[in-house]
């Protein structure tokens, strides 16, 4: 025997109607809605990155010449430049350690024409080398001819 529900709005048995009432946006500030999540966000981005950033340098100091690892934790900090963070997160991107990480990660695998762009990309962005940038593009392209 199934429960006459007949009486019940759908919205209601659905909770929408709680949406209405104020129970899912108690306690915001409505004005500044916007900059509350912004700040849950950013907590939370810090949070991943902080984890993140941990979690590779256990896995370097384990295998120091593991050029894959060396190739992530680089772009890692790298990405955390690019995307932004040193502008609105308390973790930043390193730009120098990301050097540092890349050029440890090419000593490590030469063969790795991947680390060499990812690596000339830096160059491009940060210190806007366009010499050192292009022979960079170049030796990965030297180094891995077939990948595309």
């Amino acid at each position: 025997m199934q429960p006459d529900h007949s009486e019940v709005p759908l919205s209601r048995g659905l909770g929408i109607d709680r949406i209405a009432s104020g129970i899912f946006t108690a306690g915001v500030d409505k004005t500044g809605c916007g900059a509350n999540m912004e700040r849950v966000v950013v907590a939370a981005l810090d949070e991943v990155v902080a984890a993140l950033d941990a979690q590779y340098k256990t896995m370097v100091d384990e295998q120091p010449g593991n050029a894959l690892f060396l190739r992530n934790y680089a772009q890692s900090l790298h990405e955390a430049y690019s995307f932004g963070c040193q502008e609105r997160c308390h973790v930043k991107g390193d730009t120098s350690r990301a050097e540092e990480y890349y050029s440890r990660a090419m000593l490590a695998d030469p063969s790795d024409g991947e680390i060499m762009s990812q690596y000339a990309k830096l160059v491009w962005e940060v210190p806007h080398d366009p010499e050192r940038c292009l022979g960079y593009f170049q030796k990965s392209v030297q180094a891995a001819p077939h990948d595309r």
